[in-house]
């Protein structure tokens, strides 16, 4: 055997022996027995369950009551500072015209459906004790009006001021809403003023002035029947001062009344202004405002102001000729 073979024989034998070590190793790695780690006598640890976050439950929002001033911010507001108060109304109510009775003035105020709400003012002694009776008749029960004691039954409500006069308020028809005439009568507000009451004197004084004013349309009329107009003033050097003294009137006094002819001349309006609210004589005037009615220099007749600002005294007695 020569050298190159026996190499050969020897790499042979060392192969066999590689390979027969791996295989002894391999089984008997697969029959060594299994060893079972013995169990633990710890209790698992449980897992941890989360617990949901509840919703928070937002608490109801408490609405706040609207007040008086809340309902009513949107109504009207009627003024009358001859007599010194003042009263609040509906916005879709409008004012109707004013209703003078004797000593009796009566305001009223509407809406669509015919809801009337009247206020009747009576003018009454200023020596009248308010102690005695202030505005609780019988059947009624106590209320404020305005910061004065009253009474009140279903929907007719009264009360007295300071000076003695009455004032009354009623809803109409008996069906309409109770808690809307409160409201009404909850936004009255008085004013003290100094109302100045007829007694001799001024009585006296208001009567002369009313016949100055009658005097002096009858000396107009005059003036009439010879231009075929009214004059455009009471300064018109025209209007002849011996007819005026014939009937007692100083020239000079027509500077008091307040006078309004219309455009052409053929009408006119004139007033004198009264220092009282109860002269009689007013109650027979004719309460026009040819301020709206396109007179020239137009002023308001309406009684309880003056004919002209500039007047003293507080009532307008006015006359218009057409």
């Amino acid at each position: 055997m020569n050298h190159r073979g026996f190499i050969n024989v020897v790499l042979v034998v060392i192969a066999v022996a590689i390979i027969g070590t791996a295989g002894y190793f391999v089984f008997v790695r697969k029959t060594e027995p299994v060893i079972q780690k013995p169990q633990s006598n710890q209790v698992p640890t449980p897992t941890p369950i989360p617990t949901p976050t509840p919703t928070p439950i937002q608490a109801p929002i408490n609405q706040p009551t609207p007040t008086l001033q809340d309902q009513t911010i949107k109504w009207k507001l009627y003024e009358n500072k001859e007599l010194g108060f003042s009263i609040q109304y509906p916005s879709d109510w409008t004012q109707t015209d004013l209703i003078q009775a004797n000593d009796e003035l009566i305001f009223s105020f509407k809406d669509t459906r015919n809801t009337n709400f009247r206020i009747s003012y009576v003018k009454n002694d200023p020596q009248y004790d308010l102690k005695v009776d202030s505005g609780l008749g019988e059947g009624m029960s106590p209320i404020r009006i305005g910061g004065y004691n009253g009474g009140i039954v279903s929907l007719h409500a009264s009360t007295k001021r300071y000076n003695g006069d009455e004032i009354s308020f009623e809803l109409i028809p008996a069906s309409s809403d109770v808690s809307l005439f409160k409201k009404l009568l909850a936004t009255v507000k008085f004013n003290e003023v100094n109302i100045q009451y007829a007694n001799s004197e001024t009585e006296k004084r208001d009567e002369i002035k009313n016949k100055n004013l009658k005097f002096t349309m009858q000396t107009l009329e005059f003036y009439f029947d010879k231009k075929g107009l009214y004059p455009s003033n009471l300064s018109d050097p025209e209007i002849d001062p011996k007819i005026l003294s014939s009937y007692g009137v100083d020239i000079n006094s027509l500077t008091t009344f307040a006078y309004s002819p219309t455009p052409d001349r053929k009408n006119y309006h004139i007033g004198v202004t009264f220092e009282t609210v109860t002269s009689k004589q007013i109650r027979f005037d004719d309460d026009f405002n040819s301020l709206k009615s396109g007179f020239t220099n137009g002023f308001d007749g309406y009684d309880l102001k003056k004919c002209r600002s500039q007047d003293k005294g507080m009532a307008c007695d006015d006359f218009k000729v057409q």
